[in-house]
Parts: structure tokens; sequence; C-alpha cells
């Protein structure tokens, strides 16, 4: 005696879950992303803004199970600043030294910011190791949310 059943409706469901909870997991990976990006730009430093506005990720790439955002600041000077920055931009400057860099920067067509407090080399190295550990407290119950949502709402 034997018995044979159709399951391939309940494969299909597999597959249609694995691929909603990947999309769920690769969205939350660039919402991620966006925050990280936010966090880095509060310790670029600023002269008149552009290092802290070039502030950017790209679309989540899913390869197997990887799941890989590309971040970073798209200025010319960003890798040299955050490589190699000596300066130190977060100490308070005078009124005199504002005013003076804020005509250099005129003279230059450009406009001046403060400086930033927080500033510091490794920008986005800091902004990454600061919000490493809620990575996984962020992105996981998101995928749970997709497996719930393909099987019905049932929740474990």
């Amino acid at each position: 005696m034997s018995a044979s059943a159709d399951i391939s409706s309940f494969l299909s469901g597999l597959k249609k879950a694995e691929a909603a909870q990947i999309a769920a997991a690769a969205k939350a990976v660039e919402q991620f992303a966006a925050h990280t990006i936010g966090d880095s730009q509060e310790f670029c430093p600023i002269d008149i803004g552009a290092l802290a506005g070039s502030g950017t990720w790209e679309k989540a790439v899913v390869t197997g199970r990887s799941i890989t955002v590309v971040i970073g600041h798209n200025t010319d000077y960003a890798a040299a600043v955050h490589e190699l920055w000596k300066g130190d931009h977060s100490k308070p400057e005078s009124k005199a030294d504002f005013k003076a860099r804020k005509k250099a920067n005129k003279a230059a067509g450009k406009k001046s910011k403060p400086r930033n407090p927080k500033a510091r080399a490794k920008y986005l190295l800091a902004a990454m190791q600061q919000n490493a550990p809620k990575f996984e407290a962020y992105v996981a119950p998101r995928i749970k949310a997709a497996a719930e949502s393909a099987r019905g709402g049932a929740s474990s």
C-alpha cells in the first residue's frame, strides 16, 4: 500500500513566503542604511555642508543569502576627509575665525556654516559602529512580520 499527496501548492506557498521575507529584509536593510547615513552626517566636519549633504546609499542587492547595501558620501574629497583628516573641526571657532572663513568661502562662491561640535574623522565608520548593535533588532521584526503576513497573519 502507498499514499501520495500533491504538495505543489504548499511548496509554492513556501517560495512566496521566502520571497516576501527577502523583500522585507532588503527594504529594512535599505532603511537602516538611510538611518546610518543620517548619523554619519551628524559626525561630518562642516565648512559649507557639501560633505554631509552628499550622504547616500544604493538599492539593496540580494545575492543568495546575503543582502548588501553600499553607503557613503560622494564628494570628491569624502574619502580623504574620512581617512586622512588632521583638522579638528569639532572645536568651536571664534567669531573672528568664522567671519574670516565665511569671507574666504564667499569669495570662492560658497556659503559657510558654523562648525560641527560632533565632527570627527572616520565619520561614516563611527556611525556604522554606533548602529551595528541595533541592526538585528531593527531588521528581524520586519522579516518576522513578512513571514506572518505570508502565513495569513498567524503569529508564533
